[in-house]
């Protein structure tokens, strides 16, 4: 009995000790992407999030248009990124960069080129396990929250896409 209650402590102090809390910007970004969508202006059919989980209040969110889910438009959109928020990128490890990328197994995100420049920046690259999607479920959850309101607004969703794809690619090139 004493054993078992030594076992059942050890084991709920390294439980509690894997809930990690997350104190700035870009400890750790989370990505999932999203698609086929219909062709949008500009050929967009795909899309990708990058969700920064460092406060539970002030959740940040990022969405890049691909016209393909294959590595070099995911490489690209990072690179994005990390450009778009180098200013908040302050307290990671390396300045300008991430410390941490999350991502599930998708085909998009296993390129070698991928590997090859989070390497060269020093990210640390984490995969979900496949056929595990609450693994990286805050970036699937992202897309849930987004595509469900375009989904419930009367019309069809394919017209809804690409009238939500239009309306942020719009908001996107005014800048």
């Amino acid at each position: 009995l004493i054993r078992l209650r030594s076992l059942f402590r050890r084991l709920r102090r390294t439980w509690d000790a894997s809930k990690t809390v997350y104190r700035y910007f870009g400890q750790r970004i989370s990505s999932d992407a999203a698609g086929p969508f219909p062709m949008a202006p500009g050929s967009f059919c795909y899309a990708i999030c990058f969700y920064d989980i460092y406060d539970h209040c002030t959740k940040h969110a990022a969405i890049y248009f691909l016209r393909s889910h294959y590595g070099p438009e995911v490489l690209m959109a990072l690179k994005l990124f990390l450009l778009d928020h180098k200013r908040y990128l302050g307290k990671t490890k390396i300045r300008g960069t991430v410390n941490g990328w999350h991502t599930d197994n998708g085909t998009e995100f296993v390129e070698q080129n991928i590997d090859e420049f989070c390497q060269e920046i020093g990210t640390r690259r984490a995969m979900a396990p496949p056929y595990t999607p609450t693994r990286n479920a805050s970036a699937g959850r992202l897309w849930g929250i987004l595509l469900r309101p375009v989904s419930k607004m009367g019309q069809t969703v394919v017209t809804s896409v690409v009238v939500f794809v239009d309306m942020v690619t719009w908001n996107v090139m005014q800048r």
